[in-house]
């Protein structure tokens, strides 16, 4: 059942890993993350393997999300990296 929610929370921008293992995607879901708290969308990539899904947009204490929005995630091939624009002023890389 959790495939199905959140296929139908990330709306158009996803990107899946070539061996399947990572998916990318953004959404405005709150309860994806308990530390998702900005109310705007957020990119998350979600591991297949593990079930572990992680905030990507995370702040610069890497406490919660960003103070604003984000969208138009990308991420290597190989799932690695990831990138996505932001209009969040206190983002940090993980």
């Amino acid at each position: 059942m959790q495939n199905i929610r959140i296929c139908k929370l990330i709306g158009k921008y996803l990107e899946i890993s070539v061996d399947g293992r990572y998916v990318l995607f953004a959404s405005f879901a709150e309860d994806l993350m308990a530390n998702d708290s900005n109310h705007q969308q957020d990119i998350f990539v979600s591991d297949v393997q593990t079930g572990l899904t992680t905030l990507v947009s995370v702040n610069s204490a890497g406490t919660a999300s960003g103070n604003f929005g984000s969208t138009y995630g990308v991420m290597t091939p190989d799932g690695r990296y990831v990138a996505f624009r932001s209009a969040a002023r206190n983002l940090v890389a993980i």
